[in-house]
């Protein structure tokens, strides 16, 4: 099964495209607004902002959902491997211990 990641700066950099569209637009709106050919564009732009916008966010659900198992992996295993070596500092602090007190 092939995973489509999300590519974070392409992802912003539509976003930032779709933003300035709606920026640059929306100044114009007042002054065309008997035009409807106008008011027809600037009703796309606003249907493309908000579907890029909910792409985005299902973009992100998704890489959130694939982060987050690898996370609890990586986050188990440190865990034991820091369980690990508390417990073999144990055993080296009893060994010198033992070493200098000449028990055992």
């Amino acid at each position: 099964m092939k995973r489509n990641y999300v590519d974070g700066a392409k992802l912003l950099r539509a976003l930032r495209g779709a933003c300035a569209i709606a920026i640059l637009t929306a100044p114009l709106a007042p002054v065309y607004a008997e035009d409807s050919t106008f008011k027809e564009d600037v009703k796309q732009v606003g249907r493309a902002v908000s579907s890029m916008g909910r792409q985005v966010g299902q973009e992100a659900k998704k890489a959130g959902k694939e982060i987050g198992p690898a996370t609890k992996r990586t986050g188990k295993a440190v865990g034991h491997a820091i369980g690990e070596g508390v417990a073999a500092m144990k055993k080296g602090g009893k060994d010198v211990k033992r070493a200098v007190t000449g028990e055992g």
